[in-house]
């Protein structure tokens, strides 16, 4: 492509100042984009000559066939009186629009009506110049489009997977929140359930620390009474070795050992009964400890119960703190959807409008194509019939060239006879001389 630099107007418009090209540049750029234009056409160019190449132009840049034109043409002379006197110029304004608009795209915007009906050199090379800079510069483009043809292939492959993956998420989502919506009245009631539970644990646990206390009181009451009792058993041992030792003393002092036997007995039932309590005391004290056991086993299970609920409890929440992350994930994917939606309808505008181009493109190919092909099928036909003529020309030159070559025979008798009779003149004229010089002399004489 030929570079172009930026030029800022007084409309504050934006145009462009394209490069001149040379004449040699133009017509090889022109023959390669296939518009018919020759060297004298580009050196003196004539209304009919420069019309046809815009008339090309329009349909090889913008899709905009003769055809369309002379049907606008055609419905605006219906509506217009001695439609025969407006044919021409009526057509010569509808091209001038179009091109107008063409040029105003490139960014030339002196094109003028003049550049239609009085063409000049300068003016006509300008004009090429821009439409031939625009025309490679299409051409370069092509490749731009096919990257963006294939980035849109591959985006619409993205979309799809993550289509899938969207989808299969969001089943999963609604089977979630179907079983949980599904188990939510068992939820409430095993919560409900679970606050009833954890309300009783917690009263039996109080009820629990309060036995539990109690029971350390008993035991260390126990441990007291045990204390106690090994003390009397090592007093009533100690009596009875004291005995033993008095009745060993009694024959000495019977009375007072009477005496002291009847207080020591009394003093030994009084133990005995008090041991007896004690007893009595340590069964029903066994009794609260053994009780205070089966209840800490009936804490202690509850304890485990309400550690299960507990755990339960933290599994629920950590399950619903997972399904809250999911529900984010998925609303973050379902925003990045919608991110690449967004894309994906910006990508598919360009792609649609670059394929429109490509099929406007691909129409004024086979447009071209086939107005090549038209054209040389009518250059064949010239060709052929040109053919016969130079055959039939051919012929009357070979007809002629025997007719001059007969000519030229005759030419050469003829020739050849005046000779003779130039040489038999001339002896006549000899003769006639002499005789008169003869005749002269004798005169003379």
């Amino acid at each position: 492509m030929y570079a172009t630099r930026r030029n800022q107007t007084a409309e504050s418009k934006v145009f462009y100042e394209v490069p001149t090209l040379s004449n040699t540049t133009l017509l090889r750029c022109l023959r390669e984009i296939q518009l018919p234009f020759t060297e004298e056409d580009l050196m003196k160019p004539t209304a009919q000559s420069t019309q046809y190449l815009f008339e090309r132009c329009l349909d090889l840049l913008m899709g905009v066939h003769t055809t369309q034109i002379e049907e606008v043409r055609d419905k605006m002379l219906q509506n217009i009186e001695h439609p025969e006197v407006h044919h021409d110029m009526l057509g010569m304004l509808l091209l001038y629009d179009r091109m107008s608009k063409l040029m105003l795209e490139l960014g030339f915007a002196d094109f003028n009506f003049r550049d239609i009906t009085k063409p000049t050199h300068d003016r006509i090379v300008k004009i090429l110049s821009a439409l031939v800079n625009y025309a490679r510069f299409r051409e370069e483009r092509l490749t731009t489009f096919e990257q963006i043809s294939a980035t849109g292939d591959e985006i619409a492959m993205k979309r799809a997977n993550l289509e899938q993956i969207h989808d299969e998420t969001s089943a999963k989502l609604n089977q979630l929140k179907e079983k949980a919506k599904a188990e939510e009245p068992e939820t409430k009631a095993k919560e409900a359930e679970n606050e009833e539970y954890g309300r009783t644990l917690r009263d039996q646990k109080k009820n629990a620390d309060s036995i539990h206390t109690q029971y350390q009181e008993l035991k260390a009451t126990q441990h007291h009474l045990r204390d106690e009792m090994q003390t009397k058993v090592y007093q009533i041992i100690t009596l009875d070795r004291e005995i033993e030792r008095l009745r060993i003393r009694a024959d000495q002092n019977p009375e007072r050992v009477r005496s002291a036997n009847a207080k020591l007995t009394s003093s030994i039932e009084e133990e005995s009964q008090a041991a007896t309590e004690n007893e009595a005391t340590v069964r029903r004290l066994q009794a609260k400890i053994d009780t205070i056991s089966a209840i800490l086993e009936e804490v202690n299970a509850c304890n485990r119960l309400l550690s299960d609920c507990e755990e339960g409890i933290k599994n629920y929440e950590t399950l619903n703190r997972h399904n809250a992350i999911n529900e984010e994930k998925i609303g973050k994917k379902e925003l990045d959807m919608q991110e690449l939606q967004n894309k994906e309808q910006y990508l598919t505008r360009m792609l649609n409008n670059l394929m429109q181009k490509m099929a406007k493109l691909e129409q004024q190919q086979e447009k071209k194509r086939e107005s090549v092909q038209s054209d040389m099928n009518q250059s064949q036909q010239e060709y052929s019939q040109t053919s016969s003529e130079v055959s039939k020309m051919q012929q009357q030159m070979s007809e002629i060239q025997a007719s001059a070559e007969l000519l030229e025979q005759q030419i050469n008798d003829i020739k050849t006879s005046l000779e003779v009779d130039v040489s038999n003149l001339q002896s006549e004229y000899d003769n006639l001389k002499a005789q008169f010089e003869s005749y002269l002399s004798e005169m003379k004489l």
